[in-house]
């Protein structure tokens, strides 16, 4: 891989990793703050998955749009800014007498998914501009490649935090019944899981902020 491949590789990492994350947590947040049920209601189940979905949406429509006014430089890191910024402020919420954490957490969620759904397009085009036409097919191919191990990595995240609180785990039988300590683990464990994803994007940052414009981006 090049730089810049590299580069949008780990945007990509960071993106599958928030994707395939939200299921886990929809699952962790039912346990957390719904005891003595331990889901959460379909709704609001729903509501936080398609948070993204809609984000992504929007981000897709509107970084696509500014990188072809402004140039891919400028627009090239921002997005990723917003993915980490909404994802330590996620991993940060919690409910209150005026506040739902449904609603919060749907809140970060449609910010996180603008910035993955920039990310796509400003990655792919950046890859393509700076490969030579020999090896932009390679190159192009191994960038979406790393959406399999931003999955993979979020699956090692979840295995290892679920070892590491897991005598708190075994104190109950059922997520019906998973309270006190045990709700308090879970609790840590999906923040943990939520903020571990903004890892990729703080590492790749100064190098996306930094990268040249590319040769027909500006």
């Amino acid at each position: 891989m090049s730089g810049p491949s590299l580069v949008a590789g780990i945007g990509f990492f960071t993106d599958s990793y928030d994707i395939f994350a939200v299921s886990l947590l929809t699952a962790m947040l039912g346990v957390v703050y719904y005891p003595g049920v331990g889901h959460m209601p379909l709704s609001s189940d729903t509501a936080i998955k398609l948070a993204t979905s809609a984000g992504t949406i929007v981000g897709q429509i509107g970084f696509g749009a500014l990188a072809d006014i402004v140039g891919r430089k400028r627009m090239y890191g921002l997005e990723l800014l917003l993915i980490i910024f909404a994802t330590f402020a996620q991993s940060l919420a919690s409910s209150s007498p005026s506040m739902n954490i449904i609603g919060v957490v749907i809140f970060w969620w449609v910010l996180m998914g603008v910035g993955i759904g920039g990310d796509y397009p400003l990655s792919s085009i950046i890859t393509a501009e700076f490969a030579t036409t020999k090896w932009r097919g390679a190159m192009m191919g191994a960038v979406f490649a790393m959406q399999g191990f931003g999955q993979l990595g979020c699956a090692f995240v979840i295995l290892f935090l679920t070892l590491g609180f897991k005598e708190s785990l075994k104190m109950s039988s059922s997520l019906a019944t998973c309270a006190d300590g045990c709700a308090g683990s879970v609790d840590k464990m999906w923040r943990m899981l939520i903020g571990f994803g903004a890892v990729p994007g703080c590492i790749a940052l100064y190098y996306r902020l930094t990268i040249p414009e590319t040769p027909r981006g500006g």
